[in-house]
C-alpha cells in the first residue's frame, strides 16, 4: 500500500485534510467540545505518512521503529510521574504526551521531507 501512493500526493492530502478541518472548526466552532485542537487529529496521520515516505526513499518503513521508542518513553516517563508522585492519574500524562507527541512527530517528518528531497 505504501508504494501504490507516492508521498508527495500524501503530503497534499495531508494540507487539504487540515485545510478542510481548519475551515470546519472555524464555522461550528459552537458545536465542537472546547478543549478540541485540529493539531490532535496529527499524529495518526503524520505517522502514515512516515511510514509511507521512508518505504519509498529508504526501502524499509520506520513507522514500526518509531511508535516501539515512542511507547517505550510513555512507558518510562508514566513509571517516572508514578515514582515522583505518588498518587498517579493517567489522564494528565496521556494529554501532556499526546501534546508532546504533536510537537515531535512533525519534526520527524519534516526530516525524512528533507530526506527524500535529497535523494
Amino acid at each position: 500500500m505504501a508504494t501504490v501512493i507516492s508521498w508527495p500526493l500524501m503530503l497534499g492530502l495531508t494540507i487539504v485534510v487540515f485545510t478542510i478541518l481548519f475551515f470546519l472548526q472555524r464555522t461550528f466552532y459552537r458545536r465542537l467540545p472546547r478543549n478540541f485542537q485540529i493539531v490532535d487529529v496529527l499524529p495518526p496521520i503524520l505517522i502514515w505518512n512516515i511510514h509511507i515516505i521512508s518505504v519509498q526513499t529508504l526501502d524499509n518503513s520506520f513507522a514500526p521503529y518509531l511508535i516501539i521508542i515512542w511507547l517505550t518513553l510513555l512507558i518510562a516517563y508514566v513509571i517516572y510521574r508514578g515514582y515522583l508522585m505518588q498518587n498517579f492519574k493517567f489522564w494528565p500524562v496521556l494529554i501532556f504526551y499526546w501534546r508532546i507527541t504533536d510537537l515531535v512527530l512533525p519534526i520527524v517528518y519534516i526530516i525524512f521531507v528533507v530526506l527524500a528531497f535529497l535523494r
